[in-house]
């Protein structure tokens, strides 16, 4: 009897180890899912900042590309220039067949020795 006395005690008072004066010293579980972030947007914010990368990488290698076509560019510009000054310093060397392989090594400098060569077929003519 006495012990049943102590069941229905302890369930109408509480614990015995937590009572209502304790209640002031009892915290509760922090909630550690507050401040994470949701799964499904943060996948979604790091497959934005991927493409972001990727986005900015091809970007600088066609920047890089350009560049490196833009510098082939002036160089073949610059052999060009080189073999027309050789031809102007010497005469001799200027006939078709020199300007012929003018038109072969730099064919997108046609124009210009198509000019060269009818001038030359006109000096040649008179």
């Amino acid at each position: 009897m006495k012990r049943i006395l102590l069941f229905i005690s302890f369930l109408l008072v509480g614990s015995p180890t937590y009572s209502g004066a304790d209640a002031a010293y009892y915290t509760k579980p922090y909630d550690y899912t507050i401040n994470t972030p949701n799964p499904s947007s943060s996948a979604f914010h790091g497959l934005q900042q991927g493409m972001l990368i990727a986005q900015q990488a091809q970007s600088a290698k066609q920047r890089k590309e350009a560049h490196q076509a833009q510098m082939e560019q002036l160089n073949r510009e610059k052999g060009y220039r080189e073999e027309l000054r050789k031809l102007h310093d010497n005469p001799t060397l200027l006939n078709d067949e020199s300007l012929m392989k003018l038109m072969i090594l730099y064919p997108e400098f046609n124009d210009t020795t198509l000019k060269i060569k009818e001038a030359f077929d006109r000096m040649g003519s008179k």
